[in-house]
């Protein structure tokens, strides 16, 4: 069996190799996030009426939601979308999202991430774009290590059904993610290449790329 001690240093030594791949990604960035919208679009066509959709603001090399959002956004008035606030470090809480429109005005974090303000209204995501390191084709992602988006999913998921999208670079693809039972599985994952859907539970399923 192994233990979560060797998952934290395969993690840990996965996380270099996949920040310096990051990195080298195409630097046509626009283009990326423009593809990535077109290949998110194609895999989730119809979203519910009123459904809020979280995001994110990019750090480093991280793809860049926004194109996506302003595309979901264009005639669809009744969409709300968040952005998450971090809660302090080592609180062991979930991630609040705020509600932030595409224009909204957003605050710096002590950790450097662009948030709401503490006072925007938070609400409850139906649908989740998250960052990552990287991901494998049983839609498992690998993060920074501070357990926030997993922390936030297994919380939003014994309350009511969501979705979590994450949205990468093609070059973030590894074989296998090392995951222990606190990894929440993603519903898929989006990049600039096309959709990689999770497979059925129980199985690691195939990869099916949408465009």
């Amino acid at each position: 069996m192994i233990s979560s001690a060797d998952i934290d240093g395969e993690k840990a030594a996965l996380r270099k190799v996949l920040i310096a791949r990051r990195a080298g990604a195409s630097k046509d960035r626009l283009a990326a996030a423009q593809a990535l919208s077109r290949h998110f679009r194609l895999a989730f066509p119809a979203i519910a009426h009123g459904a809020v959709v979280a995001f994110y603001m990019p750090m480093r090399d991280e793809m860049d939601p926004r194109a996506l959002i302003a595309d979901l956004a264009a005639g669809r008035d009744d969409l709300v979308f968040a952005l998450p606030r971090t809660p302090p470090k080592g609180a062991g809480l979930p991630l609040s999202f705020h509600i932030a429109p595409p224009e909204a005005d957003l605050v710096k974090s002590a950790f450097g991430v662009l948030e709401p303000a503490p006072d925007t209204p938070v609400v409850t995501p139906d649908i989740v774009l998250a960052p990552l390191l990287g991901f494998d084709r049983r839609a498992f992602r690998l993060g920074y290590g501070a357990g926030h988006y997993d922390r936030t999913l297994a919380a939003l998921r014994a309350r009511h059904p969501v979705r979590a999208v994450g949205l990468a670079w093609a070059c973030q693809e590894v074989d296998r993610i090392p995951t222990d039972d606190f990894d929440q599985r993603l519903d898929g994952v989006v990049t600039e290449a096309g959709f990689f859907p999770s497979p059925p539970r129980g199985g690691e399923g195939g990869r099916e790329a949408v465009g």
